[in-house]
């Protein structure tokens, strides 16, 4: 069955763009009813009959055609141990190629969006910001509605030197998500940026909540308190 890959998120600036590790793939329901198990016993039984599964060379005979479904499944899979492995760029084109052989499929979508993004994410790492902004966009065109991937977009938008894209791209995120954790962050830092000292802290209180093991957004968050603390006594 075709399988979900997760999404690398990179970060506001270089200094979050480390990636945390990928959480385990799930499995999610095939919409094709043929499975490399059916294929397998399928081959069996023929080749138990007797019957040729190629033509032979001097004259027709039956020919088992792959089945379309089976190719995309094997891609898919391919696409996911490349995934695996860090091959971002092979990973999409196993995937591109899942996708030719099930268009419409949602979860080979998916995989493909996921993995560009991913692409983009060490597209970044390595400094080739416009190519990691294609890829980032090409996601995004894929699969509209993964916070990672619009968040990803963001990213490459500040490193082209585009702040305000970038800012409208995480408030998008922000809208459509406001329960996830890392999007709430990343508005705090646009916030911030923008010189919301109070309504960066609101946002990172509130990504803590939702995410208490994240350390580095704990200190960030004492340290606004502080500086609002500061400013405050400043004014009075």
């Amino acid at each position: 069955r075709p399988r979900a890959v997760p999404g690398r998120p990179a970060g506001t600036g270089r200094a979050v763009l480390s990636a945390p590790a990928c959480p385990p793939v799930t499995r999610t329901r095939d919409p094709h009813p043929v499975t490399r198990i059916r294929v397998r016993l399928l081959l069996a039984a023929l080749a138990a009959l007797g019957v040729p599964l190629v033509p032979a060379p001097l004259g027709p005979g039956p020919v088992l055609a792959a089945a379309p479904a089976d190719t995309a499944i094997e891609w898919n899979e391919r696409g996911l141990l490349l995934t695996g492995e860090g091959r971002h760029l092979e990973a999409v084109e196993a995937f591109r190629r899942a996708l030719a052989a099930a268009p419409g499929d949602r979860v080979i979508t998916r995989n493909l969006a996921l993995a560009r993004s991913n692409l983009a994410v060490a597209l970044l790492d390595a400094g080739d910001v416009d190519n990691a902004a294609h890829h980032a966009e090409e996601a995004l065109a894929l699969q509209d509605d993964d916070p990672v991937i619009v968040l990803n977009l963001a990213a490459c938008r500040d490193e082209q030197g585009r702040p305000q894209a970038s800012a409208a791209l995480v408030r998008r995120a922000r809208a459509a998500f406001p329960d996830h954790a890392l999007v709430r962050s990343r508005m705090g830092a646009v916030l911030h940026r923008e010189g919301d000292l109070a309504g960066a802290i609101v946002e990172w209180r509130r990504a803590l909540e939702l995410d208490p093991g994240d350390t580095r957004l704990a200190e960030r968050l004492e340290r606004a308190r502080r500086a609002a603390a500061v400013e405050a006594t400043l004014t009075q």
